[in-house]
């Protein structure tokens, strides 16, 4: 498997290091990452110079975050220059959230406009090569936080895939190896995230479960999940293409991306 970290934990990585982003491409690169997922607002104002820059440091796009509410409004228009965008910075998947809902009396309603809105979305996709995925959003208001309710989209929406984050279900008290079994035959990225229930840096993000349990960010390997049953399951279901490590609200995410890379040795 090819490895790739978040675009934000660079930019994070770059203040608290001190240095430049170009720096830490260098770095990231020298590690051994192969590609950065980036959320598309980060890169939007001028994706060519992004992509030159990534271009420079030897690094492909794995995979953008792209936010929109199909919930409220289908701008295809907006959807169309996304995709252009995607392309131009090399982009062969795109894992979507499709919007949240605040109010319970409008779920089923909210529901059936994102199917509607990513059905749509995947046919202009299609088109341009693209791949669009879902995962397991840690957020209650998001309809794709749980593994039924994006069992429910993997079957409405015949072409949209599923990305794995093995972080996420626990927030809802779900069990990702279950949910991995539920969803494994749409399986198109896999987002590899662990928590530990102590910081391990001083003003490390603190989150909280829906259950009361707080968890924080930690290397690969080094927490509560079990990543490396993880690995071996996607594995065992033929995917070869990028893992992306993630550890938002890290104060050393640079020291984390160290390790993150001795936890894959002998392992992918």
């Amino acid at each position: 498997m090819k490895k790739s970290l978040f675009y934000q934990h660079a930019l994070d990585a770059a203040q608290q290091e001190n240095c430049c982003i170009e720096e830490i491409f260098k770095k990231v690169k020298a590690l051994g990452f192969d590609g950065l997922e980036c959320e598309y607002s980060l890169f939007s104002a001028d994706p060519a110079a992004f992509k030159a820059k990534l271009d420079e440091a030897e690094l492909e796009v794995a995979n953008i975050d792209y936010y929109v509410d199909f919930g409220h409004v289908i701008d295809e228009a907006s959807l169309e220059k996304f995709l252009e965008d995607a392309v131009t910075v090399g982009a062969k998947k795109v894992l979507v959230i499709p919007g949240f809902i605040h109010n319970k009396e409008d779920w089923d309603h909210d529901v059936a406009e994102m199917v509607k809105g990513l059905n749509i979305f995947c046919d202009m996709a299609e088109k341009k090569g693209i791949q669009l995925t879902l995962e397991d959003y840690d957020l209650s208001i998001s309809p794709v936080s749980t593994a039924g309710g994006l069992r429910h989209f993997m079957d409405n929406v015949p072409k949209i895939g599923f990305t794995y984050d093995t972080g996420n279900f626990m927030v809802n008290g779900e069990s990702e190896l279950e949910a991995f079994e539920l969803l494994k035959d749409r399986l198109m990225h896999f987002h590899l995230k662990d928590r530990t229930t102590a910081p391990i840096n001083e003003g490390d993000e603190e989150y909280t479960a829906i259950d009361g349990n707080k968890y924080y960010p930690c290397p690969v390997g080094s927490g509560v999940v079990d990543t490396d049953e993880s690995i071996r399951r996607v594995i065992a279901e033929g995917y070869d293409d990028y893992v992306t490590v993630e550890h938002f609200g890290s104060m050393k995410q640079l020291d984390f991306l160290k390790a993150d890379i001795a936890y894959f040795k002998g392992k992918i």
